[in-house]
Parts: C-alpha cells; structure tokens; sequence
C-alpha cells in the first residue's frame, strides 16, 4: 500500500522519460502513448507484487519494456 503514492508521483513525474524512451523504440507518436498508458495500467494493477528491491522507475522501465514487446509482436 505504501508503494502506490510513490508510484503514482513517479508516473506523474517521469511521463516524458517514458514517452521519450517508447517513441525511441516505437517511432510512433500515439503507439508511444498507448505503451505508457498501458503501463502505467500494467504497473498499476501489480503494485503490490512490488518488492522494493529497485526504484519504482527502474520497475517502470521494465514495465514498459514489456508493454512494449508485447504490443509489437501482436502488430507483427
């Protein structure tokens, strides 16, 4: 539970880090934004498998990296 707030202060903090790193790999604009909404979803609804073990934005961009793969291979 403790974990929510600093996630959700990082979501709103890092948005750009994210976008920026999406549109890197994607090359698109709104697939960029559809990854971070995803993820900040996917982060979101597992919160609490969340170990503390990294920073919440290095969870973050593993999210993303997932969100990411996941979105491309359902494209290909």
């Amino acid at each position: 539970m403790a974990w929510r707030a600093e996630l959700e202060q990082n979501l709103r903090d890092e948005r750009r880090f994210f976008l920026r790193l999406a549109y890197s790999q994607l090359r698109e604009q709104q697939d960029a934004a559809d990854v971070v909404q995803e993820m900040s979803l996917a982060a979101w609804q597992a919160i609490d498998q969340f170990e503390g073990r990294a920073t919440i934005r290095t969870w973050l961009v593993g999210w993303d990296s997932q969100v990411q793969n996941f979105g491309c291979s359902a494209k290909a």
